[in-house]
Formats: structure tokens, C-alpha cells, sequence
């Protein structure tokens, strides 16, 4: 092969190949993501940045608004995602990402956002009312979407709660339960959802101060659409409507004799998870005006019984006033985890989750070892002009190899990118056989180097650039 040289000269990007010294300034704008990186999303700004796990660092800007400096760079066309009240990820199963959002009585849906180019594209169909307002999202398989709604703005709030099934291919939405399907208890502000097996679904309920209406944690019939009271996760039993054949059948108390003991909270429940069998939901609770904290509890799928695995909880004594802490074995006092959300299970049994309120965290914890671990602190690498509010909602593990200049995927940017590079720019679009014929495992956009949807010859002198640094 013939010998390059390339060197890159300070912040200025001055390229030296072949003797010839080429200037390259632009910040690429192509995807820079590999598999089992984390994807988090800011709802209030709507920016979606792919995290390395192993190191902490933000790998790339995957959509949104660059919050790394105050350059106003925007990666991906369509409708900006922020300001939205609840943003929630799940991926795809061809590696594209989806955003459910709402940002209020007007603006709210299920959005696919590009994996390699960052585009946004609002979903047909999910922004009709029974999309209203927002919640959780999950891919249920590579057709079937699952979220939850509830009718935040309705008078009095909340109103009733629902699961909705979306097919990715139809464009059709279907209500799971909620909204007349399905026999139990009314369901109100279902935030977190997750499925315990295949034929049943967890949902967890939010119980905000300014409009209590108590929340628990239900089971739901995937095929039936029934509810069945599991858990009581605040600390009073709650009355809810009974709903038999889509009609109402009187009122029910729940949490009074049933619904398991064990630590409580008195605000959020955004998220639930379940790992092993084991499910646990991210709570928080709030003692003093500014005073918030939170933890993940587990609970007993046979008797619905709470645990406090780590952070604070309360004592489910009548008061809401006791707090009970839960220190991981690695740590010498009690985490400040300030509403948990995005619970997830990573690639290696453990629990991933942000916190919502918090700096910009995102946390690791063994159910094994009770083991807690701060894989990564955006605060730290973002501009401090959006650290107020940056509030990270959504969380997601990447499954696709794109990172620019790395055009044969082995994980490196070098001179053996070259010959793949040189196959790209040959091969014919839009299949670009003769790439894949050649690298059938890749991405033939990791060519796009300057990230504008084409590969060509203006890719050539990012390309360089990019194996200079």
C-alpha cells in the first residue's frame, strides 16, 4: 500500500498530504456512534448525544441543537424535539431511534429520528388526541411500537390513562388498554411502562403534588387489555374508577389492604424496568419546597412488597415525612439521585439510568453487587449556558456502527480506512453494491464524512482531516 503522510496542525485543522497542506475548519456533522454506546436525550432541548461508556465522553451529536458550545449548530432537518414536557427513547430495530414527546396541548407525538444523519421525522397518525400528552416508549418488535398517554391538560386533571400500540409499517394506532379497553382500574398519569412477559405489561404511575390522584404500579393483559393493582407506590391509598365491558362500575380503593409494603414515594414515578425477573421503578420524593431526592425501589411481582435498593425512599408510615436510605456497597454516603428515569438494562446485566433533575449523570447500578457507578457527567464536557434545565429524560443503547472516517468499521480511523474509503467513492448510489459487496457489515454513509447525505468529493477533505486527528 502506498505510504501517506498526514499530520494534523493545532485547532486550525492545517492537513499536510503528500506535500500538499489543506485547511479544513467545518465541525463534521456525520453520525458518531458505535454499538453499545449510550443515547441520551435532553427534553428540554431536544439534543440527543451518543455517550462512550468506557470513557464517559460524549462520542457525538447525534441530533438537535450542539450544546457543547454556543456555535448554533444543528444536527438533522425537521421539527426541533425541545421543551418538550417528557422525552423518552427507545431504538428501532434498523437501528434508527424514536422520540416519544410532548410539549404540551399542542405538540406531541413519536418521532423517528435518523441514526445516521440526525433527521427528525414526526410519525403519521400519533399526533391525534389519543396520542395526548406524553410518556414512555418501547419496541416491542421491528413493527410494533408501545406507549403510554394520558390526558395531562383535561378538566379536572388528570384524565384517564391508556397504552397505545403503533404499527411502524401501517402507520395505525391501536388503544392496548385505556379509553374503554380492558376491564379494572382506571389508569391516571402512566409514565413508565415495560414488559414483565410476554403477556404482560408494567405501567407506573406519576402522582404529581399540584393534582394528587395517588399512584401505584399495574399489570396489564397485553391481549385484554385488563388492569390489575400490584403496588402501591405513594403513601395513602387511592380511589379509582372501575371500568367492566368499557363502562363504569363504581369506585375502588386501592393501597389500603393490598398492594404490598415497603418504602413509598410522594411525587414521580417516570420510569420501571425489569432485569432477571426482577422489576424496579425510579422514584422521588420531595420533603421542603426545593428539597428532591429519589432512588430505584424493587418490587415483588407475587405480592407487590417494596424494597429500597439505592437512594432515598420513604417510610410507609402515614406521615410521608420519614426518609429511608439505601447507601451501594461502593459508596460512602447516600447518592443524590434526583428522579430517576430511563431505566434500562445494559449489555452486561446492569441498570442504566439519568436523573432527571440532576447535573447530567448517567449512572450504572449491579443488582448483584449493589454496586453504583457514574459512567459519564455531561456537565462537565456541555457549554454552562444549558446546564440550567438541561434535564436528561431519555435513554437508549445504540446498535449501529457509524462513526465518520471509519469506513471499513473496525473501530479505528487509520490508513486502512483508505481502500474502503477510495470502494465508497466508486460505488454507485443509492445501494452502493460494490461497497457492501466488499464490506457487507459496514455503513457506507461512515463515507459521508462532511455529513450532507452524498458522498463525493467534497467528503475527501474531511476524510483527511479525520485521519489527521
Amino acid at each position: 500500500m502506498q505510504s501517506h503522510c498526514v499530520a494534523a496542525r493545532s485547532s486550525s485543522r492545517l492537513v499536510l498530504v503528500a506535500g500538499l497542506l489543506i485547511a479544513w475548519s467545518a465541525v463534521p456533522l456525520a453520525a458518531q456512534t458505535l454499538p453499545g454506546d449510550y443515547l441520551v436525550i435532553s427534553r428540554s432541548y431536544g439534543t440527543v448525544y451518543s455517550v462512550d461508556p468506557t470513557t464517559g465522553l460524549i462520542r457525538g451529536l447525534m441530533s438537535g441543537l450542539e450544546l457543547r458550545d454556543q456555535s448554533g449548530t444543528i444536527r438533522g432537518d425537521g421539527d426541533a424535539l425541545s421543551g418538550s414536557f417528557r422525552t423518552s427513547l427507545a431504538i428501532a430495530q434498523d437501528g434508527d431511534f424514536l422520540a416519544r414527546f410532548g410539549q404540551g396541548e399542542t405538540s406531541f407525538g413519536l418521532a423517528s429520528i435518523s441514526a445516521a444523519y440526525g433527521h427528525r421525522t414526526v410519525l403519521a397518525g400519533t399526533t391525534e388526541p389519543a396520542w395526548f400528552e406524553c410518556g414512555h416508549v418501547i419496541a416491542l418488535d421491528d413493527a410494533t411500537v408501545l406507549t403510554t398517554a394520558d390526558d395531562w391538560y383535561t378538566e379536572p386533571p388528570p384524565g384517564e390513562g391508556r397504552i397505545l400500540a403503533y404499527d411502524l409499517e401501517l402507520a395505525t394506532t391501536t388503544v392496548v388498554t385505556g379509553a374503554g379497553i380492558g376491564d379494572g382500574p382506571a389508569l391516571k398519569l402512566p409514565r413508565g411502562l415495560a414488559q414483565l412477559d410476554a403477556q404482560t405489561l408494567l405501567v407506573a404511575e406519576t402522582d404529581l403534588q399540584t393534582f394528587p390522584s395517588g399512584a401505584g404500579l399495574f399489570m396489564v393483559d397485553q391481549q385484554t387489555g385488563d388492569r390489575t393493582f400490584l403496588s402501591r407506590l405513594t403513601p395513602w391509598p387511592f380511589t379509582r374508577q372501575v371500568i367492566i365491558d368499557g363502562q363504569p362500575a363504581g369506585e375502588v380503593t386501592l393501597g389500603d389492604d393490598e398492594g404490598g409494603v415497603g418504602p413509598v414515594s410522594n411525587l414521580q414515578a417516570r420510569s420501571v424496568t425489569v432485569i432477571d425477573g426482577r422489576i424496579v421503578v425510579g422514584v422521588a420524593i420531595k420533603l421542603l419546597d426545593e428539597s428532591y431526592n429519589g432512588g430505584l425501589l424493587e418490587i415483588d411481582p407475587a405480592t407487590g412488597d417494596r424494597t429500597l435498593l439505592v437512594g432515598q425512599a420513604l417510610v410507609d408510615d402515614g406521615t410521608a415525612q420519614t426518609v429511608v436510605s439505601a447507601v451501594p456497597a461502593n459508596w460512602a454516603t447516600v447518592p443524590f439521585l434526583d428522579c430517576p428515569i430511563g431505566l434500562l438494562e445494559t449489555d452486561i446485566g446492569r441498570l442504566a439510568f439519568t436523573c432527571l433533575f440532576e447535573s447530567g449523570s448517567i449512572f450504572e447500578y449491579d443488582l448483584a453487587t449493589n454496586e453504583l457507578f457514574e459512567i459519564a457527567d455531561l456537565a462537565t464536557q456541555l457549554d454552562p449556558v444549558f446546564l440550567d434545565g438541561l434535564q436528561l429524560s431519555g435513554l437508549a443503547i445504540s446498535r449501529v456502527h457509524f462513526l465518520a472516517g471509519d469506513v471499513n468499521c473496525d473501530g479505528e480511523i487509520n490508513g486502512f480506512d483508505i481502500d474502503a474509503f477510495i470502494v465508497a467513492l466508486q460505488s454507485t448510489p443509492p445501494d452502493h453494491a460494490t461497497y457492501y459487496a466488499v464490506y457487507p457489515d459496514c455503513h457506507v454513509e461512515n463515507a459521508d464524512c462532511n455529513g450532507d447525505g452524498l458522498i463525493n468529493g467534497f467528503d475527501i477533505n474531511v476524510f483527511v482531516a479525520l485521519l489527521g486527528a
